[in-house]
C-alpha cells in the first residue's frame, strides 16, 4: 500500500511506533526543551526531563514508550511517560522522559526524544507506592526492549 500522511496519522494515532518508523523511514522523534516540571520524579528515584513540545504538535496516545534521548551529553536510552499523570490528577498533558544513566542539569536545553516502542497506556495507581513499583517494572521493559 502507498504511504500517505493519512496513514503515518493513523499509525500515530493508534501508537504503533515500530509502523510509524517503517513509514517514516525513521523514528517519529519529539523536539524541544527541557522545561522545570514538579519535581516529583527525583523525589521517587526517577527524575525526568520535561520536555516541552508544541500544542499543535502530533503525539501518540497516552502512555509509556520506549525511547531514545538525543541530549547535548549524548544519546541515551530511555523511557517516557506521555499523559496527564492521573495518579496526582494532572490535567495537562506532559512529555516525561527519564534517561537511563544520566545525572544533570538539563533545564533550557532542547533535546530530542526518538519513540521507539509502546509499552501500556498510561493509568491510575492508587498510591506512589504502586506508582513506583510499575516505573521499575517499565523502566526493566524498557532497557530489555533496547538490548
Amino acid at each position: 500500500t502507498p504511504i500517505s500522511s493519512t496513514r503515518i496519522r493513523a499509525a500515530l494515532a493508534a501508537g504503533e511506533m515500530e509502523e510509524v518508523q517503517a513509514l517514516l523511514g525513521r523514528p517519529f522523534s519529539l523536539r524541544g526543551p527541557v522545561l522545570r516540571g514538579d519535581q516529583r520524579g527525583r523525589t521517587i528515584g526517577f527524575p525526568t526531563l520535561n520536555v516541552g513540545v508544541s500544542a499543535d504538535r502530533a503525539l501518540p496516545p497516552d502512555g509509556v514508550y520506549v525511547t531514545r534521548a538525543y541530549l547535548p551529553a549524548g544519546i541515551f536510552n530511555a523511557v517516557t511517560n506521555i499523559g496527564t499523570r492521573p495518579t496526582f490528577d494532572g490535567a495537562a498533558r506532559r512529555v516525561e522522559t527519564h534517561v537511563f544513566d544520566f545525572e544533570g542539569d538539563m533545564y533550557g536545553q532542547v533535546v530530542t526524544i526518538e519513540l521507539l516502542h509502546r509499552l501500556r497506556a498510561e493509568q491510575r495507581f492508587d498510591g506512589i507506592d504502586a506508582l513506583v513499583a510499575q516505573i521499575k517494572v517499565d523502566a526493566a521493559a524498557a532497557r530489555a526492549w533496547l538490548a
